[in-house]
């Protein structure tokens, strides 16, 4: 996809549409959207132009969703005390509603952001 912000509504909808079929209650589609939404606005905000690579896998009992950044390979806080979950507000409120997230950045891949939702 590319780092265009008018194309976020239109993820949302994808991440609703895939959320339904791997069986999320309505209320864990909804924290979905949300997720993929900061996530995406996120790395739209913080690496310039290009393209992400976003997908949805379903197994285990969990949505897993990635959203990665090729061109982003270095990360924003170069303290490494920092919880950059708790001073970015997008990256906290995927936090506060994933079952799980992890956010790495590699300096040949980029940033890949992934969290999970339950299904059930």
């Amino acid at each position: 996809m590319p780092k265009d912000p008018s194309l976020v509504a239109a993820l949302r909808l994808t991440a609703s549409a895939i959320g339904h079929h791997a069986g999320l209650s309505i209320d864990a589609i909804d924290d979905l959207k949300i997720m993929v939404a900061e996530a995406c606005s996120y790395c739209i905000q913080h690496g310039g132009s290009g393209r992400l690579k976003i997908s949805f896998v379903q197994a285990d009992g969990f949505l897993t969703v990635s959203v990665e950044d090729a061109e982003r390979t270095q990360d924003l806080w170069t303290d490494q005390t920092t919880d950059f979950f708790e001073t970015d507000e997008g990256l906290f409120i995927i936090k506060s509603l994933a079952h799980s997230v992890e956010y790495r950045i590699d300096p040949h891949r980029g940033l890949r952001l992934t969290f999970r939702a339950s299904i059930g």
